[in-house]
């Protein structure tokens, strides 16, 4: 929630209204909201599941690890080599285990980032 809070803060420095629609702030400030959203729900109605065995900051640690990993790997390799690693890494990681699951999410996630950010946005990607 202060994250929300922190982030809706520095999105209203930023336009919400330009001459052709949304100015550069609406989409963050429209994020500091689902963020606020959600968290709300958190607090109102906890998960009910128990966390997977040996979740915690250990956990956390090495997926931070292995985002620093992907982030170096990816200026050399690419975005469509380099994603596919890391997702597949971080999901498993965090529980998942079915190694055609974890494939089919690491190379659907890949392709779905790719799709919106490369072709749709045309974003240059390395």
């Amino acid at each position: 929630m202060a994250l929300a809070g922190a982030w809706a803060l520095l999105a209203r420095r930023l336009p919400l209204h330009g001459p052709e629609g949304p100015g550069e702030g609406f989409v963050p400030l429209l994020l500091a909201g689902l963020l606020g959203v959600l968290g709300l729900l958190l607090l109102v109605a906890p998960g009910r599941a128990a966390p997977p065995a040996g979740a915690g900051w250990g956990r956390a640690t090495l997926v931070a690890v292995l985002l620093a990993l992907y982030i170096a790997a990816m200026t050399r390799a690419g975005f469509l080599l380099a994603t596919p690693v890391y997702v597949a890494l971080a999901v498993w990681q965090c529980g998942g285990r079915s190694p055609l699951g974890i494939a089919a999410t690491a190379v659907g996630i890949t392709l779905a980032v790719w799709l919106v950010l490369a072709r749709l946005f045309q974003v240059p990607l390395p």
